[in-house]
């Protein structure tokens, strides 16, 4: 049986509790010891600006990507709200940066005990702990298998050949093989960079030449207009406020992501989904009404109790072979 796995943020907050879920960053961006107080109170005005505006309710103002868009309408004028957009688009940066070093463990145990060669992993995560994963146990299968091995050496199959990947092991050792599981990152990855993006080399160093700190080396661009810092990503993240589904079409990236799940959507047997919030409408919208009309069975594992999501991760995958078999040949249940 071919299962489409879904991963949700869930799973990496399960593996690595530094990484705020979509709900999380508002509050975490309020206690971020990376930010100035200048930074922080950006934000805060921004938000209590949109809280006297009766188009936004109590949730808009605590979703960053709804103040997001809020601060980006405002277009490219220096001010508070343009400096609380770039403050918000810095931390979600920074938040992210650990998945490069954090464990993997229960990455490890999922692709070991969950994944059979056949299946599919989709991930509406930035983070890349589950790329990092596959590309170490793409490495102990060169090995096994008596290859010409490098110690550095990985394999990811993103489904396409990105211009520039960073953060998994060095660069020009990473091989992009059919042969490995397929992840399909569905919003984009931290460590995706387009050619044409400049990035900054070693901590101090920036394209102006002023000093900057070490949090702000993964912007791929800085461009300094006195105290007001932009931050631009390549085309492989999808930015948060932006509307996913106009830059899913408009984007040759994310159109041949997209257009690869929804082909892996229609060829699978079944689907898991794993996280706290995946089929939240406002998570994503897009995702949710493709999964409701592919007519696909499907069952959710909840990782909020990382104890219980472990002893999933132990078990068996023939037991969600069946409960999927059940669900889809078993009409009543």
């Amino acid at each position: 049986m071919k299962i489409l796995y879904i991963i949700g943020a869930g799973f990496s907050k399960a593996q690595y509790q530094g990484l705020p879920i979509t709900g999380e960053v508002l509050k975490q961006i309020s206690i971020a010891d990376f930010l100035d107080f200048d930074e922080k109170q950006s934000v805060k005005k921004m938000i209590t600006d949109m809280s006297t505006q009766e188009r936004f309710s109590a949730d808009d103002c605590s979703n960053f990507e709804k103040v997001y868009d809020y601060a980006s309408s405002w277009g490219l004028i220096p001010g508070e709200h343009h400096f609380a957009k770039t403050t918000i688009l810095k931390s979600l940066h920074v938040f992210l940066k650990p998945s490069e070093d954090a464990e993997t463990y229960l990455y490890n145990k999922f692709l070991t005990n969950k994944c059979d060669s056949e299946d599919v992993i989709a991930t509406t995560n930035y983070d890349i702990l589950i790329d990092r994963a596959i590309f170490e146990r793409e490495k102990i299968h060169i090995n096994y298998k008596k290859e010409i091995f490098n110690s550095a050496e990985g394999r990811i199959n993103y489904g396409f050949s990105p211009t520039e990947v960073v953060g998994i092991g060095p660069t020009p050792h990473l091989k992009i093989d059919q042969s490995s599981i397929l992840l399909l990152k569905l919003h984009g990855s931290f460590n995706w960079r387009s050619s044409s993006t400049a990035r900054l080399s070693k901590a101090g160093e920036s394209l102006t030449g002023s000093t900057i700190s070490k949090s702000d080396i993964d912007a791929t661009k800085l461009a300094i207009s006195r105290k007001f810092v932009e931050l631009k990503y390549g085309e492989g993240f999808i930015r948060p406020g932006l509307s996913k589904n106009k830059q899913i079409e408009t984007s040759e990236l994310f159109t041949k992501i997209w257009d690869c799940f929804r082909m892996e959507l229609d060829r699978c047997d079944g689907i898991i989904i794993i996280g706290s919030s995946v089929m939240n409408s406002q998570t994503d919208p897009y995702l949710r009404e493709l999964i409701e009309k592919s007519g696909k069975k499907w069952i959710y594992i909840e990782t909020k109790d990382v104890d219980k999501f472990e002893k999933w991760l132990n078990s068996n995958r023939f037991l969600d072979v069946l409960r999927l078999y059940i669900k889809k040949y078993i009409p009543w249940k």
